[in-house]
């Protein structure tokens, strides 16, 4: 008897048979890849909002909980309480917190998101899906601005990404383990970011998608929502203090513009570093897996994707991940109610679900020659946005004024820093992290106090009489951007000086990618 001919392999089946080193050699790839990426340069100056997190690390626990926590700047509480301790550990080895080490835990937390990623699609779609997502999350523009700055948003990245995979893996295992974890790592991503109650929202609205749409998760998804129910009440209880602390002393972000349409096409500039070639591509292959992963659904498309099982129900979920967070964000921050939540590093939260969505369109393609040329395609229109994040990665320098300012400092000068805080909190960090000679007075013009969150003014009224005690006097001034107001004041507080009898003996410069620090001397003669 002649045995009827075998079908033909998969590509996803080739994969599994010829291919089995790929699980550890994929994960392995993407762990040496994202160091590289993300510790690539990272000796840049820090700018304000990084030094913000350096005075929050580095106060008193009473000034810290009672003035700030549990005050205007809950917000990223968990991040600051992890800094604290890396600080604390520098400082018992007695290594000095440059600007390396000071990001080491974001940069470290950045590394973990990308492979939290990579988990993520594979485990939805697969290894190649897993790859594709990793790479072009690693490399997205907007990502990078937030993996090498000493703020939480890589924290939340990988708290999102799991929570996101613990939702899934709960829903098809229907195990109480990963409820639990579920749980966990969602509330304490409410801790880390209070974006988070955005990422809860697409996952409600993610949910409900999946027990509509037709295929296998809509059964599992609808078996779920009985458990999912007292999930979000327990989450909403274990986040409960945090909650209240924002709603009794939040206020909103007014340096956050409202969300018009130019705000809009701003982000979505961010979002693809400026690129034309990367924004089509990367966009055409969301609507491509999108469409895709319906076509097992349809009977006259089911040929045109190398798919075992659908992947509409994940697919739809990956959806309300990218654009719920970003519709809520553009109504909240309309001008008649202008919350201040849109704002492009705050929808860094939805770069997850877009990199796995262009994954999954490659993961769903019936060759293995159309794969590469996708990822070919991919890399080349990458390249471009990671060389200008480099070339623009530094916003503010504030590391060679203060190196210059050390080097010229004498015994009985005085210092003023202008804006106030704007300017003193990036200073401080350096006279901090690089000690000198150099130091602030309690009644510096521009100081801040972190115990009374206020500063001594800069004026005409302050820094006079403050001068009078000084031979010379650094002004250092670092706006956080092109302000004209700001350099108009700077130039009448140089002219009251020089009618008090000084000169303006020295000055130094240095431009980061948005605007220039530049200390000036000021010497009585």
């Amino acid at each position: 008897m002649i045995a009827a001919p075998a079908k033909p392999e998969t590509s996803t089946q080739l994969q599994r048979r010829v291919l089995p080193q790929a699980e550890v050699l994929a994960p392995l790839a993407v762990a040496v890849a994202a160091p590289l990426v993300i510790f690539h340069h990272l000796d840049f100056s820090i700018w304000f909002d990084e030094a913000f997190s350096y005075g929050m690390a580095a106060q008193p626990w009473p000034v810290v909980f009672a003035h700030w926590i549990w005050g205007s700047d809950a917000n990223m509480t968990l991040y600051y309480l992890i800094l604290r301790g890396w600080l604390g550990f520098l400082g018992l080895i007695g290594v000095a917190p440059n600007e390396v080490l000071f990001r080491v835990p974001s940069a470290l937390c950045g590394v973990a998101a990308v492979l939290s990623v990579y988990l993520l699609g594979r485990q939805l779609f697969g290894k190649v899906a897993g790859l594709v997502a990793s790479g072009l999350f690693l490399t997205n523009f907007l990502y990078l601005i937030v993996a090498q700055s000493a703020r939480a948003y890589t924290l939340g990245l990988l708290l999102f990404t799991i929570s996101w995979l613990a939702l899934f893996r709960f829903i098809k295992l229907g195990s109480r383990r990963w409820w639990v974890v579920y749980v966990g790592v969602t509330a304490l991503s409410v801790y880390t970011l209070l974006l988070a109650g955005l990422i809860i929202a697409s996952q409600a609205a993610a949910v409900v998608a999946m027990a509509l749409l037709p295929g296998p998760w809509r059964t599992m998804a609808r078996s779920a929502i009985t458990a999912l129910v007292p999930a979000a009440l327990v989450t909403l209880l274990l986040t409960g203090p945090i909650l209240v602390d924002a709603a009794l002393h939040g206020g909103p972000n007014f340096w956050v513009p409202p969300a018009t349409l130019s705000e809009v096409k701003m982000f979505l500039f961010v979002l693809t570093g400026q690129s034309r070639a990367y924004e089509y591509l990367v966009f055409a292959l969301m609507g491509v897996g999108v469409v895709l992963a319906a076509a097992p659904q349809l009977p006259r498309l089911a040929q045109l994707a190398d798919l075992e099982k659908s992947h509409l129900g994940p697919a739809a979920a990956l959806v309300a991940w990218f654009a719920v967070p970003m519709l809520i964000a553009i109504a909240l921050t309309q001008p008649r109610l202008n919350l201040h939540v849109f704002s492009p590093r705050y929808m860094v939260i939805i770069v997850p679900a877009m990199c796995l969505l262009a994954g999954l369109a490659v993961q769903a393609m019936p060759s293995r020659l159309v794969q590469l040329a996708i990822v070919t395609l991919l890399i080349v229109v990458s390249v471009a946005p990671v060389g200008v994040y480099y070339a623009n990665a530094q916003a503010q320098d504030f590391k060679d004024p203060v190196i210059w300012m050390q080097q010229h400092y004498q015994t009985g000068d005085g210092v003023v820093c202008d804006p106030e805080i704007q300017c003193a909190l990036p200073v401080a960090y350096y006279v901090a992290a690089d000690p000198g000679s150099a130091r602030f007075d309690s009644d510096s013009p521009g100081w801040f106090f972190w115990d009374t969150n206020s500063s001594v003014p800069v004026s005409d009224q302050t820094v006079l009489p403050f001068a009078a005690r000084h031979d010379r006097v650094f002004i250092v001034y670092g706006p956080l951007g092109p302000d004209q107001t700001m350099d108009a004041k700077l130039a009448a507080l140089e002219k009251s000086l020089e009618a008090n009898g000084y000169r303006l003996a020295d000055q130094y410069s240095a431009s980061g990618s948005t605007v220039t620090t530049t200390v000036l001397l000021f010497d009585r003669g």
